[in-house]
């Protein structure tokens, strides 16, 4: 397990990227977006649940201002 530290706005995953990690939100929050809606995650939150692995995302998330383990 590693740990990333993000700038605000940083875009995490778009949609089509491919699933391999599961990402904890460790301190911060981060917007999952498509073009019809959009949630903010905060601290705690776990990112790639709802997909399989290997599948592709279905949503782009982007680091509010974020520290994540994965």
């Amino acid at each position: 397990m590693s740990m990333k530290e993000l700038k605000k706005g940083t875009v995490i995953y778009t949609e089509n990227n491919q699933v391999n990690t599961l990402d904890i939100v460790l301190k911060g929050s981060i917007r999952v977006s498509n073009s019809y809606s959009s949630i903010t995650f905060g601290n705690g939150s776990i990112l790639g649940l709802i997909e399989s692995p290997g599948s592709e995302y279905v949503l782009v998330m982007a680091g509010l201002l974020l520290i994540i383990s994965y």
